[in-house]
């Protein structure tokens, strides 16, 4: 994604906001015509809302990656190059802490999110560990739990 479609993404949520406004007047009974079925009309406004929300998530999500990225492409331009296996660690580590504590999540969810963002050899270093539980939940049929 670059500036452009950043520019353009936020242009289209403001948009949406505009939309999921109008969405909460209708679902509050702002703005029905005398003798409409309000009932009808605030269920239908509601799933509106839903569907801009739903749009708005995946701007957001869109949005989260893109920043990331660029944190952690310019986190390792600026880092001194490593000098060993260990050093090149504590620095994805810390990268991946950074995301973590900006988006209030788990480091593992930080690292599946950056994707190996930065690093040359492309590798997550959750992967590792995360091998053994997707291979469990893949092998997993309906009862087993």
């Amino acid at each position: 994604m670059d500036g452009k479609a950043v520019v353009e993404t936020l242009e289209a949520m403001a948009a949406s906001l505009a939309a999921l406004a109008g969405c909460a007047g209708r679902a509050a009974g702002n703005g029905a015509p005398a003798g409409a079925d309000l009932l009808r009309d605030e269920a239908d406004a509601c799933l509106d809302g839903l569907a801009v929300v739903a749009g708005l998530d995946a701007r957001i999500a869109a949005l989260k990656v893109h920043f990331a990225a660029g944190y952690a492409h310019a986190a390792a331009a600026v880092a001194a190059p490593a000098l060993s296996p260990q050093g090149r660690t504590a620095r994805d580590m810390a990268v991946t802490a950074e995301v973590a504590c900006v988006l209030t999540v788990s480091e593992r969810s930080a690292a599946a999110l950056l994707g190996g963002v930065g690093r040359p050899d492309g590798r997550v270093a959750a992967d590792a560990r995360c091998a053994p539980v997707r291979d469990r939940v893949v092998a997993a049929r309906p009862g087993d739990v």
